[in-house]
């Protein structure tokens, strides 16, 4: 009887320890997901976003998925490229640093262009991770773009693929940065490579 017992301890540690160990990234979140919806791209990526949030074509042209929700003023994209095009490339004009991985250039050169312009009143130190087994890097920006008179925060995350680069981006009114950084947060842990 004291070895079932010990067999079921045993069998139920480890249980739990796997389930921990490849537990939903929601499930770290500090809001309700259970009305996140899955959007798959083109069988290459997929996120999880709030049902309210629909695809539309209107806010960024790179973008392979592009998403909104007026209402709340939350907008999100995502623009991936091939990872050994953005290295050739950015390495033949003398912009790769070799200090640095491909995700931190990656970071580096997008951010350069996407700030060009922009009144920056704040930027977060770079945050690197792994994000569902692959590298990543996140940053807050909190100021105005060029032709803009008002605030906008964004939460950008750098995510490197087996064969490409993803520059995901979401952002929303400064005044709303506190009613959606954690939704933000959580919808960023939801990416996940299909490849």
């Amino acid at each position: 009887m004291k070895k079932i017992q010990y067999f079921l301890v045993v069998v139920i540690a480890l249980s739990t320890l796997y389930a921990c160990n490849n537990s939903d990234a929601k499930a770290t979140c500090n809001i309700d997901t259970s009305n996140f919806k899955l959007q798959e791209v083109n069988n290459s990526y997929s996120i999880e976003v709030p049902e309210n949030m629909t695809v539309t074509k209107t806010l960024n042209s790179d973008a392979s998925l592009q998403l909104e929700d007026i209402f709340e003023e939350m907008y999100a994209a995502i623009i991936d490229e091939p990872k050994t095009a953005f290295i050739e490339n950015f390495t033949r004009e003398g912009l790769i640093a070799d200090s640095l991985s491909t995700i931190g250039n990656y970071r580096n050169i997008q951010l350069s262009l996407f700030t060009k312009g922009m009144v920056l009143k704040r930027q977060s130190e770079p945050k690197s991770y792994e994000l569902n087994g692959l590298p990543a890097e996140q940053i807050e920006l909190f100021g105005f773009p060029a032709g803009l008179d008002f605030d906008v925060y964004y939460l950008i995350t750098f995510v490197e693929g087996k064969d490409t680069l993803y520059m995901f981006l979401q952002w929303t009114l400064g005044s709303k940065e506190e009613d959606h950084k954690d939704t933000f947060s959580c919808i960023s842990k939801t990416f996940e490579e299909l490849e």
